[in-house]
């Protein structure tokens, strides 16, 4: 494992992109996190190699041609690009133990650019493609540490703990010197980083909030990583940034996106189900016509009245739309209930 290990930091090394310069210093982290970012972390680079991979890669990810990826769709891709590496059984592990890190990077990358559609800017586009990836790796790396100090994790399955105590962080900080992160190199003061990490009047460090005191801590020290969150102006507000607050929608006005508070603690299934929804629930003319294309395609007699089995139908038709006859249809039998 050790001499795949130093191959795979040799090869992340010529690729020159920016999750190179962290892989290089985290000698650390897990074989696990080692074989997650290898198969992600030259769609992060600079080189003309990595950019005619991210061409080749986007139009997979965006099956549909539409310009813009779901949350859903990048989490399909990344499960399918694991699979591909690693085989049914290592990818689909993989995957599922590096999957809290999804929705933080896809958040991240979002906010970057204004990626305007019915849905508002809950999409990454194909100019915060090389973004997404970057931040993909680095925050799995995050990830990668909190899991080594965090006793109650359940892997393999969407039951995760992802809470760090203070007695977790005081016995365990030693196992992440070697991550590669500025705020984990000398800790001096344990209690102290502990109390810094906390947010609001919590007692334990949550995922989000070891992901955004590692980000502060690197832009401060102006290293590689940091130098591009401040220069996309990330960190200038983070609560307009979807990794640092619990928002699932940059629309002040979606009754939805308070609903949704907190994301991380939902399933995919639940994002997947009200992200096909949510736009019908929001204020503002766009969607206001697009409750009126709808209405019009459900109320086909023009009676302007819907029966519940007009509802269920528009609802299973809507979901295999977005998410596919499998996908789509999985998700309709499961939250069936509630219609």
């Amino acid at each position: 494992n050790l001499n795949q290990i130093g191959n795979i930091q040799k090869k992340a090394a010529k690729k020159k992109s920016l999750v190179a310069v962290t892989m290089s210093n985290s000698i650390g982290l897990s074989y696990d996190a080692y074989n997650f970012v290898d198969v992600f972390v030259e769609l992060g680079g600079i080189t003309d190699i990595a950019k005619k991979m991210r061409e080749k890669e986007w139009a997979q990810i965006d099956f549909n041609g539409n310009g813009i990826v779901s949350l859903a769709e990048f989490d399909c891709w990344i499960r399918h690009k694991l699979v591909a590496a690693y085989k049914v059984d290592r990818g689909n592990h993989l995957w599922k133990t590096f999957r809290p890190c999804y929705i933080l990077a896809f958040g991240s990358a979002k906010d970057l650019s204004p990626t305007k559609s019915l849905n508002g800017d809950d999409f990454v586009s194909k100019v915060e493609f090389r973004a997404l990836n970057i931040f993909l790796c680095i925050i799995s790396n995050m990830l990668d540490a909190f899991r080594l100090i965090d006793n109650n994790k359940v892997c393999g399955n969407e039951a995760f703990d992802w809470r760090m105590s203070r007695t977790e962080w005081i016995e365990g900080y030693k196992k992440v010197v070697n991550h590669g992160f500025v705020a984990l190199d000398d800790v001096s003061d344990p209690p102290k980083i502990f109390d810094e990490m906390l947010s609001n009047s919590n007692s334990e460090v949550l995922l989000r909030d070891w992901c955004l005191y590692l980000a502060l801590v690197e832009v401060e020290s102006k290293t590689g990583f940091g130098n591009f969150l401040e220069l996309n102006h990330y960190l200038a507000s983070p609560e307009k940034s979807s990794m640092w607050n619990n928002s699932t929608s940059v629309s002040t006005e979606n009754l939805m996106s308070i609903t949704m508070q907190p994301l991380s603690n939902q399933t995919l299934f639940v994002y997947e189900f009200i992200d096909c929804f949510v736009r019908f629930g929001e204020a503002g003319e766009v969607a206001r016509e697009s409750r009126t294309q709808v209405w019009t395609s459900i109320d086909q007699n023009s009676d302007d009245l819907l029966s519940l089995a007009e509802v269920d139908h528009w609802i299973k038709q809507n979901l295999v739309k977005s998410l596919g006859s499998n996908r789509g249809n999985d998700i309709w039998r499961k939250f069936r209930p509630c219609y």
